[in-house]
């Protein structure tokens, strides 16, 4: 979900948005099977969805929230009929109190804006900074899920790699619990699931509360047993 009102930022922003998201896509179809799966794959791959003001984002929001990939928002556009100085911080405060783990992104040309974004756990992207493709991709790989899923701690340390689903599959079987527990009160698994177009599973994953399993290693094969069926 993008939300911008400027009729400029959109025609220069949207082109290289689609232009990094395909070239993303196509970098993970390696992993398909056979020719046709790859195919469906690419048919199948994430959408935008573009929203001019505050209350359009929000009916695209809850209309696709089981499978929405992330929110991408400017922070001053039309709310109420008014222009909104804070709308982009308010959207997302309103995400978030749905309990959704959905990444987000701030695309502000305000660089005052950062420390805002970064209090609410979202990525922040300068319209104006000279790196904006390299951070826009960092926030596709780290945030979104296109590069290896890297399994870490809490404290960041890394324990683990996976490059593809059966990979994923057999490390889910062994890396600690505290970093099995992090990446799903992150929702970082149904992230990297949903990069590679398998949103059925991705939000059977973010919508089952571990609390439904009596330990973690049923939650364990749980994970394990439905990436063995793709």
């Amino acid at each position: 979900l993008v939300v911008e009102d400027s009729v400029r930022q959109i025609s220069s922003f949207l082109p290289m948005l689609y232009a990094e998201l395909m070239t993303q896509t196509h970098k993970v179809m390696v992993e398909g099977h056979n020719y046709m799966d790859k195919l469906l794959r690419i048919k199948a791959r994430p959408k935008l969805l573009l929203a001019h003001d505050f209350e359009e984002a929000k009916v695209l929001f809850r209309r696709h929230e089981s499978t929405m990939m992330a929110v991408i928002s400017d922070v001053e556009f039309p709310r109420d009929g008014l222009m909104d100085q804070k709308a982009g911080f308010t959207l997302l405060k309103w995400i978030r109190g749905r309990e959704t783990k959905v990444p987000a992104m701030i695309h502000s040309g305000q660089a005052t804006n950062r420390a805002g974004a970064e209090s609410m756990g979202c990525f922040f992207l300068d319209k104006n900074s000279r790196t904006w493709l390299e951070d826009l991709r960092e926030f596709f790989v780290k945030y979104l899920g296109f590069g290896d899923f890297v399994f870490r701690l809490p404290s960041g340390k890394k324990v683990g790699r996976a490059a593809n689903i059966r990979e994923m599959e057999r490390m889910l079987l062994t890396i600690p619990d505290e970093s099995l527990t992090y990446h799903l009160q992150s929702s970082h698994f149904s992230s990297w699931l949903m990069a590679r177009a398998e949103y059925a599973l991705a939000a059977k994953i973010r919508t089952t509360a571990t609390s439904q399993f009596s330990s973690l290693q049923e939650m364990r094969k749980f994970l394990a047993a439905n990436l063995r069926l793709l």
